[in-house]
């Protein structure tokens, strides 16, 4: 991944995202095996989304499966500070807004083993991370206003 100063989130913090070709990375994975997660998220499967933890296949088979959701260190640790994270929020607060993470639509939590009845999930430039997939068109009439 890298961190790219040219491109600033909206509290003015450089945005990190893929490398493009040529480029070299600058941020330290917390995840050894990230490049395969987004090479299979390109084929179309969505296997974050859809495997919690230990169960998702990519993290049953790594090396670091038995420390990951509790250590953080060399190539490891994603699942270990996503907990933290989560904690954060979720923990005492209930409602809180986190410096730490960036919610995704394609990694959040899976809705069967989280109540979101209470949350809500906003993305900025949202328009970066959802692809229309469907057109609707509905007039005024259509939507009983």
């Amino acid at each position: 991944m890298v961190r790219d100063e040219t491109h600033l989130t909206p509290l003015g913090n450089p945005v990190t995202r893929w490398l493009k070709e040529g480029e070299t990375a600058n941020v330290n994975p917390n995840c050894y095996r990230a490049e395969l997660f987004h090479a299979v998220a390109e084929k179309g499967y969505s296997i974050d989304g859809d495997f919690e933890g230990e169960q998702n296949p990519i993290c049953k088979t790594c090396r670091f499966s038995g420390v990951c959701h509790e250590q953080t260190g060399a190539g490891f640790g994603f699942r270990n500070q996503r907990k933290d994270v989560l904690e954060e929020i979720i923990g005492e607060t209930k409602i809180a807004a986190s410096p730490h993470i960036s919610l995704n639509p394609l990694s959040s939590l899976n809705p069967d083993s989280y109540d979101f009845s209470n949350d809500l999930g906003f993305w900025d430039e949202w328009t970066r991370i959802l692809k229309v997939t469907k057109e609707l068109t509905a007039s005024i009439s259509d939507i009983g206003a």
